[in-house]
């Protein structure tokens, strides 16, 4: 379904920021933040979710960058940053 609604476009690379059910649970309540319709459902159907997502960074290991959601902003921003860097370099792209 998705490679149709894209035309066939795959990205090179693509984040998978992964935080647990209790992190985000906490990341929300410490920002005040309203629960979405995903985020009220059962800590069971979050697990759901999160397999899938990550059967998908299985299936796709060349291209889904898996990071652990709960490392520093800034560790988080660095790890993203020489990947991309990896990806544009073998393009032959300089940053």
């Amino acid at each position: 379904m998705s490679l149709w609604a894209t035309g066939g476009l795959v990205p090179d690379i693509t984040f998978l920021l992964l935080i647990g059910v209790s992190g985000g649970e906490e990341r929300i309540r410490i920002n005040n933040k309203k629960k979405d319709r995903i985020e009220i459902e059962e800590d069971l159907f979050k697990q759901k979710i999160l397999q899938g997502y990550m059967e998908i960074a299985r299936e796709n290991s060349s291209r889904i960058v898996v990071i652990d959601g709960e490392e520093s902003v800034s560790r988080i921003f660095e790890r993203i940053r020489s990947k991309v860097e990896e990806v544009l370099a073998r393009k032959g792209i300089r940053i």
